[in-house]
Protein backbone atom coordinates (compact mmCIF):
# COMPACT_ATOMS: atom_id res chain seq x y z
CA UNK A 1 0.00 0.00 0.00
CA UNK A 2 1.16 3.66 -0.70
CA UNK A 3 0.33 7.08 1.31
CA UNK A 4 1.81 10.27 0.66
CA UNK A 5 0.62 13.37 2.59
CA UNK A 6 -1.34 15.78 -0.24
CA UNK A 7 -2.62 18.68 2.07
CA UNK A 8 -2.95 20.32 5.53
CA UNK A 9 -5.89 22.47 6.50
CA UNK A 10 -5.81 25.14 8.88
CA UNK A 11 -9.02 26.51 9.73
CA UNK A 12 -8.97 30.44 10.25
CA UNK A 13 -11.83 33.52 11.02
CA UNK A 14 -10.27 35.36 8.88
CA UNK A 15 -8.65 33.94 5.47
CA UNK A 16 -7.10 37.13 4.09
CA UNK A 17 -5.30 38.72 7.37
CA UNK A 18 -3.97 34.34 7.34
CA UNK A 19 -3.00 34.69 4.06
CA UNK A 20 -0.91 38.28 4.11
CA UNK A 21 0.59 36.07 7.31
CA UNK A 22 1.47 32.84 5.19
CA UNK A 23 2.28 35.17 1.81
CA UNK A 24 4.81 37.75 3.40
CA UNK A 25 5.76 36.18 6.74
CA UNK A 26 6.86 32.67 5.40
CA UNK A 27 6.63 33.93 1.55
CA UNK A 28 3.91 31.16 0.22
CA UNK A 29 2.49 31.70 -3.60
CA UNK A 30 -1.65 31.03 -3.59
CA UNK A 31 -2.44 28.26 -6.04
CA UNK A 32 -5.21 27.31 -8.10
CA UNK A 33 -8.05 26.12 -5.42
CA UNK A 34 -9.69 23.23 -7.41
CA UNK A 35 -13.19 23.00 -5.33
CA UNK A 36 -13.77 26.92 -5.79
CA UNK A 37 -16.95 25.16 -7.56
CA UNK A 38 -18.30 23.24 -5.29
CA UNK A 39 -17.25 24.04 -1.96
CA UNK A 40 -18.96 26.61 -0.18
CA UNK A 41 -16.17 26.93 2.23
CA UNK A 42 -14.26 30.30 1.60
CA UNK A 43 -10.37 29.09 1.29
CA UNK A 44 -6.93 30.40 0.10
CA UNK A 45 -4.48 27.31 -0.99
CA UNK A 46 -0.62 27.27 -1.34
CA UNK A 47 1.90 24.27 -2.76
CA UNK A 48 4.16 23.73 0.19
CA UNK A 49 6.14 21.90 -2.66
CA UNK A 50 5.37 19.87 -5.87
CA UNK A 51 3.01 17.41 -4.13
CA UNK A 52 2.03 19.41 -0.79
CA UNK A 53 -0.45 21.83 -0.25
CA UNK A 54 -1.73 23.82 2.27
CA UNK A 55 -4.87 24.46 2.89
CA UNK A 56 -6.35 27.95 4.47
CA UNK A 57 -10.26 27.25 5.42
CA UNK A 58 -12.32 30.45 6.37
CA UNK A 59 -15.09 29.47 9.61
CA UNK A 60 -17.29 31.81 10.95
CA UNK A 61 -16.58 30.53 14.29
CA UNK A 62 -13.67 29.67 16.85
CA UNK A 63 -11.90 26.66 16.94
CA UNK A 64 -9.79 25.43 19.78
CA UNK A 65 -6.15 25.61 18.86
CA UNK A 66 -3.98 22.57 20.38
CA UNK A 67 -0.71 21.46 19.98
CA UNK A 68 -1.40 19.93 16.40
CA UNK A 69 1.38 21.24 14.18
CA UNK A 70 3.05 20.61 10.68
CA UNK A 71 6.71 21.12 10.66
CA UNK A 72 8.64 23.30 7.60
CA UNK A 73 12.18 22.37 7.30
CA UNK A 74 13.53 26.11 5.72
CA UNK A 75 16.86 27.69 4.99
CA UNK A 76 16.44 30.71 6.18
CA UNK A 77 15.31 30.38 9.67
CA UNK A 78 16.66 33.88 10.76
CA UNK A 79 14.78 35.96 8.53
CA UNK A 80 11.78 33.74 8.38
CA UNK A 81 11.21 34.37 12.70
CA UNK A 82 11.88 38.15 12.09
CA UNK A 83 9.32 38.30 9.28
CA UNK A 84 6.88 36.24 11.33
CA UNK A 85 6.74 38.59 14.11
CA UNK A 86 6.35 41.74 11.94
CA UNK A 87 3.38 39.93 10.36
CA UNK A 88 1.38 39.28 13.84
CA UNK A 89 3.19 35.82 14.01
CA UNK A 90 4.43 34.23 17.87
CA UNK A 91 7.73 33.04 18.59
CA UNK A 92 7.98 29.88 20.87
CA UNK A 93 11.62 28.71 21.87
CA UNK A 94 12.20 25.16 21.72
CA UNK A 95 15.24 22.19 22.34
CA UNK A 96 17.09 21.61 19.57
CA UNK A 97 16.93 18.23 18.09
CA UNK A 98 19.93 15.96 16.37
CA UNK A 99 20.77 17.97 13.12
CA UNK A 100 19.27 20.81 13.42
CA UNK A 101 21.00 24.19 13.20
CA UNK A 102 17.34 26.17 14.65
CA UNK A 103 14.34 24.97 15.72
CA UNK A 104 11.22 27.08 17.04
CA UNK A 105 7.15 26.88 17.29
CA UNK A 106 5.67 29.46 15.18
CA UNK A 107 2.14 30.63 16.01
CA UNK A 108 -0.12 32.11 12.78
CA UNK A 109 -1.97 35.47 14.24
CA UNK A 110 -4.91 33.18 14.73
CA UNK A 111 -2.79 31.01 16.87
CA UNK A 112 -2.44 27.95 14.53
CA UNK A 113 1.30 26.04 15.43
CA UNK A 114 3.59 25.52 13.27
CA UNK A 115 7.50 24.34 13.86
CA UNK A 116 10.45 25.29 11.66
CA UNK A 117 13.54 23.52 11.12
CA UNK A 118 16.88 24.58 9.75
CA UNK A 119 18.84 21.84 9.89
CA UNK A 120 22.79 21.93 10.20
CA UNK A 121 23.28 21.27 6.00
CA UNK A 122 21.20 23.89 5.16
CA UNK A 123 22.25 27.41 4.23
CA UNK A 124 23.25 29.90 6.40
CA UNK A 125 20.93 32.71 7.85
Amino acid sequence: MSRKLNHITLIVNDKEKSAKFYELALGLSRTCRITEQICPYGGVWYDLDEDIQLHIWQRDYSVVKSEQHFALVVDDFNVLIKKIVEYGGRVEETKLLPGCKYRAYVYDPEGNRIELMELESSGSS
